[in-house]
This record gives structure tokens, sequence and C-alpha cells, in this order.
């Protein structure tokens, strides 16, 4: 399953015979959550209609060892801890197969998830600037941060480092103007939707 999404897995319930079986949760997961399968509503079950938002609030969260999957096809649905991964082992659940004719039971089975990573986009903060007495201008410096941000390397998204990223204005002021901001904190030349959105500073600073 990929980092940060909900992904379908199919455990089947077929058999040789045909009989007609149940799949069982016998063990929760060690990490992240198990939901019923769910699908947008007023549409045919399917895997296109499936719903892959785990913040949808039709979806039912599998809290409990011996919940039988609602599905007919042994659907379950599955979403990681945010901003998690794990390529080898992330987590494991079980399930068994049950035949609703003989109640006869199948041994327990152990599904391994490995989780892969993805990219998340950096965040910014939200930041303050006030204008002094007798100023006409302030420089505001602008900061955020990068969930993929490797703790061990904490110059690794740093701007004097490569690879960083450049903070881009997507609101300007109803009054008043930005400009880039100089080496030296100098004036630069102007920010604007129409030709310079992006700050350009290596210290994310505007004025």
């Amino acid at each position: 399953v990929d980092e940060d999404e909900l992904d379908a897995i199919i455990l089947g319930k077929s058999s040789n015979t045909n009989e007609c079986l149940e799949v069982v949760i016998t063990a929760l997961p060690t990490k992240g959550t198990l939901y019923q399968a769910a699908f947008e509503a007023d549409l045919t079950a399917a895997y296109d209609t499936m719903i892959t938002d785990s913040s949808d609030t039709s979806l039912v969260a599998i809290t409990a060892t011996g919940t039988t999957l609602t599905d007919a096809r042994g659907i379950v649905l599955y979403a990681p801890e945010a901003n998690e991964f794990d390529s080898t082992s992330y987590a494991e659940f079980g399930y068994k197969y049950v035949d609703t004719t003989t109640a006869d039971e199948s041994s327990e089975a152990t599904v391994t998830l490995t989780v892969v990573s993805v990219n998340d986009g950096p965040t910014g903060n939200a930041v303050a600037a006030e204008i002094a007495d007798g100023d006409d201008e302030a420089i505001v410096t602008l900061t955020g941060s990068d969930v993929d941000n490797d703790a061990s390397t904490p110059n690794a998204y740093d701007p004097m480092f490569a690879p960083h990223f450049f903070a881009t204005v997507e609101d300007f002021p109803a009054l008043g103007t930005l400009y880039q901001v100089d080496a030296d904190d100098s004036t630069g030349d102007e920010i604007n939707s129409e030709g310079t959105p992006t700050v350009t500073s290596y210290v994310s600073k505007i004025l």
C-alpha cells in the first residue's frame, strides 16, 4: 500500500467446492486501521467506485477481532498511520474463512503489509508582521516544514543545501506591495502574480 492512502485488499471468499464462505478478522493490524469496503453512494459497487479517502464519514472501522467482512468478495480497506512507511514490514493482521453451512473454520492466515513512501509537499507556517511607528516597510521571514525531512540530517531541506524549496505567494495583500529581499536586506524586485510570485531569497524573506 502507499503512504497516506486508503487501499483495498482482496482476501477472497471462493473455494474449490463453491462453499459459502465468510471472511473473519482474527487479529487487528499492529499499526494502521482496517475498514469495511465502502462504495460511493447511488453507484454500482465496483473497484472504480470504491471510497479511497480515509476521512470519508461513511467508512466503518474494524475495531474488534471476530468481525466478519461485509463485502461479498472479501474486500477490506486499509490505511496506514499518517506519514509512516516501511517497505520491508510495516504491519500485520490476521483472518480466517468460515463455512456458513457447516461452521467449519480455516486456520488463521497472516497478511504482512508494506507501505511505500510518497513525497509529501512542504507546509508553510503562519507568521505575523508588524510595521513599527515611523517605518513604512517590514521584512517578513517565511518559514515552513516538510514531514519527509530526515531528523538525522536536519539540514536536508535547509535553503543552503540541495534540494531546497522556495516560498510561493498564493494570495497577495489588498493594500501595499511585496518585494524580494536581497542578500544585504535591501529592497529587490517586486513580487506580483504576473511576473515573480516565487520568493527567491535563500532565507525566504519578503519586504
